[in-house]
């Protein structure tokens, strides 16, 4: 069993839920506390050291056994933004996500804050949504969301893949336009999804976030795009393999 390193990631923290190590069945640190007290220990979850994923047969959730440091580095300097405060259980912005179906279980997971922040298309301070993205455990960028729908992110600051993190340990992602539908998958029990920081743009786009990414998708058997099609009136779906995007990275 591997506890310092799997598939190239150096692991941060070994067993960050405090598990059976080694065991391949045991609880699930997802949902065995919310469980009937008769229940709590069942075990309903497998756990697989060798990949350092879980699955649970319950609550129908995969996630990571450890965390990991970054993998890769960049050749530039950024600026790196303040972590923001997490968003509590009773506010107004809290409310709207559950209003489209997103707990606040979700919004913890991936860590979404909230928060007053300068809006160039308001020309004002604004109360803000803001996504957190993390790579291994260092906050790189924000992407700030107020309520006229207006965007920006943290100026000077690294693009990334939003959520890359999730996708350690999987043999496959899948790629979306934004992070509401990252919310929204993880949601369903989908916890391998990412999205692209500056959305999908037709003709245009700073790819920067692919070369200082390119590091995760090395194992990656399968790579899933879903994306609006701006020709077709529904959401499409198109599923490759490193093969077939390796060349439009700039390595």
């Amino acid at each position: 069993m591997q506890t310092t390193e799997i598939n190239g990631f150096t692991i941060d923290t070994f067993n960050q839920y405090s598990l059976e190590s080694g065991k391949k069945q045991g609880v699930c640190p997802l949902c065995s506390h919310d469980r009937k007290p008769k229940n709590q220990k069942a075990k309903c979850a497998s756990y697989d050291w060798e990949r350092g994923l879980g699955t649970c047969h319950n609550c129908n959730s995969t996630f990571q056994l450890h965390t990991y440091e970054r993998k890769g580095s960049s050749n530039k300097e950024y600026m790196k933004p303040p972590m923001t405060k997490y968003l509590p259980v009773a506010d107004k912005v809290t409310e709207w996500f559950n209003g489209r179906g997103i707990t606040q279980e979700t919004l913890d997971d991936l860590k979404i804050g909230q928060g007053p922040e300068y809006m160039p298309q308001t020309g004002k301070q604004e109360n803000t949504i803001q996504f957190n993205y993390i790579m291994g455990h260092e906050l790189v960028n924000i992407k700030y969301r107020d309520g006229r729908k207006n965007f920006k992110l943290y100026k000077g600051a690294e693009k990334v893949f939003y959520n890359i993190n999730s996708t350690i340990g999987f043999k496959d992602c899948i790629i979306t336009e934004g992070e509401m539908d990252v919310l929204a998958l993880h949601e369903a029990g989908i916890t391998n999804s990412i999205s692209v920081p500056n959305g999908a743009t037709l003709h245009h786009n700073n790819l920067d976030y692919l070369d200082n990414c390119i590091d995760y998708f090395d194992d990656k058997e399968k790579i899933i795009i879903n994306v609006i099609s701006y020709f077709i009136p529904f959401s499409t779906t198109y599923i490759f393999t490193l093969r077939h995007i390796a060349p439009y990275f700039s390595h």
